[in-house]
Formats: structure tokens, sequence, C-alpha cells
């Protein structure tokens, strides 16, 4: 009897001893001893299963915990702008505590920092921020409501990324990044009066450069200019050549990103005809763009076409005065203003947005056009 208590007693303690939980402790660093790493994901997969058996993240200090039965573990660390990482722990029955030190490598990139402001007035907050890594294909964050007039996001080279901001009281705007790609070693284009600025950093090995950029949201008021189509106009099929469908491209996705915006597409000549004359060539100009927006599903009413001839020229090119073939081209052009806005209407997300586009793009035969070096590097 004393015999079955004590293989009963083993057993028990056997068991116990293989159902007490190890508390595995671990510390992630950048390489070389540069410091703790802060908002890394760590994820804990049991050895052959796909299936998470716990998710943190590390706290200021670089510091994980969590208890886990005895067997064979892999460890993975994320985090933006960094190397993943992964390795494997085997925790021991018996075992109270194992300490683990993941190193992670960072990788070359840019911070971005944005700020958000109207000229003469407080910066701007309570924007929702979303922003899509086209080459990924993926949305990578959204933020609703941001409090802050600045926000930041590290982005990675190679990537092209694009930046949504909607700001309550202002039209919606897009800025594109691409960063190591297509020729550009950093491009920011979409800013429309905003700026940005590259300030490379002392020491890229513990820090990236940061790419500092200022967004001056337009405010939704009637008749403010949103926009101006350039083009020589000297071919019926004008709407048709590369750089004015670029730029017709941009009042697409404005519309687009702004379903409750009404337009007015104001048809402007040079002084060269006589009035009459000037307002049948402005008007065959709003025709064919009406008709090729309608050709790319916008909606007639929020696209109004008005004529003016020559009455309103940007320079001293009135009619009779004597200018130039480039002055007189200045003139020649078609405002989008706008007549009036609402946010009544629903917005899709940034990515649903640009799965459509991407879809409309095989449709239209429209490439992905090369973007222009626009930013200035310190």
């Amino acid at each position: 009897m004393n015999k079955f208590v004590a293989a009963v007693v083993s057993a028990l303690f056997l068991f116990a001893d293989m159902t007490a939980q190890t508390r595995l402790e671990g510390y992630v660093y950048e390489e070389n001893n540069r410091g703790f790493l802060n908002q890394v994901n760590v994820t804990v997969y049991r050895e052959q299963s796909e299936s998470p058996a716990d998710i943190l993240v590390t706290d200021i200090y670089g510091h994980f915990a969590v208890d886990l039965a005895p067997g064979k573990y892999r460890i993975t660390a994320t985090r933006e702008l960094f190397s993943d990482l992964s390795e494997t722990v085997i925790l021991k029955a018996g075992e109270e505590k194992k300490f683990l030190k993941m190193i992670m490598k960072r990788k070359p990139g840019v911070m971005l920092e944005a700020r958000l402001l109207e000229k003469g007035q407080p910066a701007l907050r309570g924007a929702t921020i979303e922003i899509y890594n086209r080459t990924l294909k993926s949305l990578v964050l959204t933020l609703p409501d941001f409090p802050e007039e600045q926000f930041r996001y590290p982005m990675e080279r190679g990537y092209h990324y694009t930046i949504r901001v909607k700001t309550p009281g202002f039209l919606t705007q897009r800025m594109e990044v691409y960063a190591g790609i297509m020729g550009c070693e950093l491009c920011v284009e979409g800013l429309g009066e905003g700026t940005s600025r590259l300030s490379r950093s002392s020491n890229p090995a513990t820090a990236p450069d940061t790419l500092y950029a200022s967004l001056f949201p337009v405010r939704a008021q009637k008749g403010v200019l949103l926009q101006t189509i350039t083009s020589s106009f000297s071919s019926p099929e004008w709407f048709r050549e590369p750089p004015v469908q670029d730029q017709i491209d941009l009042y697409v996705t404005l519309l687009k990103d702004n379903p409750g915006l009404v337009t007015e597409m104001g048809a402007h000549t040079d002084s060269r005809l006589e009035e009459e004359a000037a307002i049948a060539i402005a008007s065959e100009r709003t025709d064919s763009l009406t008709a090729f927006l309608l050709s790319r599903n916008m909606e007639p009413f929020r696209c109004q076409a008005k004529v003016y001839g020559h009455i309103s020229p940007l320079n001293k090119c009135a009619p009779g005065v004597k200018c130039t073939d480039a002055e007189h081209a200045e003139n020649n052009r078609i405002e989008i203003r706008l007549i009036s806005f609402s946010n009544a209407r629903f917005l899709n997300s940034l990515d649903q947005s640009i799965n459509i586009e991407e879809r409309e793009k095989v449709v239209f035969g429209r490439p992905m056009k090369r973007p222009a070096k626009s930013s200035k590097i310190e």
C-alpha cells in the first residue's frame, strides 16, 4: 500500500512538474547595443503551429513576458523599419524562468513627419489619415479623427506610398511618396501648396532620414480655384495627350476623394480670336472634357461647364494688346473651381478607392506615370 501511495504521489509531482508554466522574459534591442526597442510586435508560436499562442508588444524598455507550458516555441519580432526576426526557444519541465535577448537590424528608411496647416490660422486637428503601401498593396495605417496637428510614419525604401488626409471643413487631399523606386531617391507629389524637405540623419545607422512635409488642405469655400488644366489645345483629341491626361487624372481623383464636391470647369482662351469665335472654341473644349469625364463614369452635375472665352486673361494680353505666342498660350486653360461641397456622401476607404482605380486603369489603359523629383535634400 505504501508503495502504491508513493507511486501516486510521484506521478502527481511528475504531472505538476509537466503542467507548471515557465515565465519567458525577453528584451528586444537594436543591433550594436543601440538601445531598447519599444512597440515591437512579439508573436509566440508553438512548434509546428501557424496559430499564435500569444501576441505581445514590448514596453518602453524593450521588455516582454509571457507564461508558457513546457515545449518548443518559435518567437518572432516585427517592427517598422526593422528586419523581421525569429528565434527558437525550448522550455523544459520544472524550469521557472527563461530569458531571451532578441537583436533586430534596422532597414534603410525615411521617417515621415507631416503637419496640417492653414495659412494664418492655428494648426489643424481632427483629420482622418490613411496610408496605403502601393508596392505591398495594403493599407498600413488609419488614424481616425487624429487629435494632433502632426503625424509620423516610418517609410521603408523601395516602396510607393499614398497618403490621404480628410480634414473637417476642407477638401480631402492625397500625397504620393516614392522612396527609392522609379528613379527616385525620394519624390513627393500631390502637396498642392504644401512643401516637403528631406533632412539627412547625422547617423543613419541609428536613426532614419526624416521627411518633413507641410500640408495645406484646401478649405471648401465657393469659388476657390482647385486646379488649372493646361494644354496647347492644338488637336481635337487634346484631352488624350499623356501630360493632359495626368492633369485630368488628378481632377478625377479629387472628385472621387470628395464625393460631395460639385465643380465648375471654366474654359478660357487667348485674345487673338473675336469674341464669338473665342466662345465657340471654349465651348468645344468643355464639351470634349465633359464627354471624356462621362466616359470615366463621372456624374455630369459635378462637372459643370462654363464658357468664358477671352474675358479673363492671366496677363496683359487683353484684346488688342500685342503679345508673344508664349504669353497668349498662358491664357488658354480650363480652371476647376468649387461650386458646392457636402460631407453627406459616402467615401470609400483608401484601399477600396485604390483597388477601384487600379481596375479602371486596366479598362482605360492608363499606365502609372513616372514621378517628378520634388523634394529638397539637406
